[in-house]
């Protein structure tokens, strides 16, 4: 991106609503660089730090949590990002062993699935 974008333009190009950026901006995520007239200008910085955002909240980040990780110059979040892997390694895990419970019943042949030991077993 050269130069900046408005409000608007942020919000189209990292398919947020402009609402959602004046929260973040109100939570110190994202800041403008200045404004042209009335309106807000966004540099590529701001465009970083939305797509950002956005990536940590999939991974299960708090606004709160995000904060820190952007504000972190000197790597001291490297414990939460750690903590959140193993809750992701847990989570996968426990999807994996639901993945394996619904295959067996899936292609287990018994007429009451629920009575089925080798699912039940699964």
């Amino acid at each position: 991106m050269t130069g900046s974008l408005s409000i608007g333009q942020l919000a189209d190009a990292e398919g947020v609503s402009v609402s959602a950026i004046r929260y973040y901006e109100e939570r110190n995520l994202v800041t403008p660089t200045g404004r042209v007239g009335d309106k807000r200008r966004f540099d590529q910085l701001a465009v970083d730090r939305l797509a950002f955002i956005k990536r940590a909240q999939v991974g299960g980040f708090s606004l709160d949590e995000i904060k820190v990780l952007l504000d972190d110059g000197a790597g001291e979040s490297r414990e939460l990002l750690k903590e959140r892997l193993e809750a992701l390694r847990q989570s996968r895990a426990e999807l994996d062993r639901t993945i394996a419970f619904l295959e067996q019943a899936a292609h287990c042949g018994c007429t009451n699935v629920a009575q089925c030991q080798r699912v039940i077993d699964a």
